[in-house]
């Protein structure tokens, strides 16, 4: 088996086990390699690890250790992982408005839909 191209590998950063676990196998499932972290922290460690380039980052907002706030500060600072696309997921009305305020690929509204995450995916990873 080959490995999966960079084109193809979205970093998927969720605390919730469940959804992360979910979202990880509906993006697999498709055909896309899906890393996974559970908080800003451990995104930007695996991502500065460089043994992949994601094509699209889904970033949860609310987490704990390193929030999404936080991730996106620490990635706008670190030019070798700056210019990697952000989709913010937030279920909070207020966070998706002040997400919207920043230079993001874009925002899907938790619960997110089968039919949004992959079509978002699908976008980047092409």
């Amino acid at each position: 088996m080959t490995e999966p191209s960079e084109a193809k590998t979205v970093l998927l950063v969720e605390n919730d086990p469940d959804v992360r676990e979910a979202m990880h196998d509906v993006l697999e499932r498709r055909g896309f390699h899906t890393l996974t972290a559970e908080h800003g922290g451990a995104a930007l460690a695996l991502l500065r690890a460089g043994l992949v380039k994601p094509s699209l980052i889904l970033l949860d907002l609310t987490m704990p250790v390193m929030n999404g706030w936080e991730f996106l500060d620490a990635q706008a600072a670190d030019p070798a992982i700056a210019d990697i696309p952000v989709v913010v997921m937030s279920a909070l009305p207020s966070q998706q408005g002040a997400a919207a305020a920043r230079p993001l690929a874009g925002t899907l509204p938790k619960p997110i839909t089968l039919k949004s995450l992959v079509d978002t995916v699908q976008r980047f990873c092409t």
